[in-house]
């Protein structure tokens, strides 16, 4: 059961930001995709993985070439991996302030 629960965690994010760009392809929607939507994903995803290495870098992986490719094919926006990199960043960073939350939690309760 572990190992569907952390297979959904990598996967669901990449189907999610599929579905959202093919959702919000009507042109400007794509805009509130880029600036709402993806930042709130990659957040989301950096809360949720519990593991650096098995969980939360093969979902960053599948999420940017879920977001890299489709908007290059689509919309031909070859400048989004300054975005990707941004996405990147707010993930591992809402990773590591859950990391710190949780260990000051754990210090206080011994």
């Amino acid at each position: 059961m572990k190992r569907i629960l952390s297979f959904v965690k990598i996967v669901a994010p990449c189907l999610l930001i599929l579905f959202l760009i093919w959702f919000l392809s009507g042109g400007v929607d794509i805009l509130a995709g880029l600036f709402i939507f993806f930042p709130i994903l990659h957040i989301v995803m950096g809360l949720i993985d519990k593991s650096l290495p098995f969980e939360l870098f093969p979902s960053m992986v599948l999420a940017n070439l879920a977001f890299l490719l489709p908007i290059n094919l689509l919309f031909n926006m070859t400048d989004c991996i300054e975005f990707a990199v941004v996405y990147d960043l707010l993930t591992l960073l809402s990773f590591w302030i859950k990391k710190k939350i949780l260990s000051t939690i754990d210090k206080k309760s011994h």
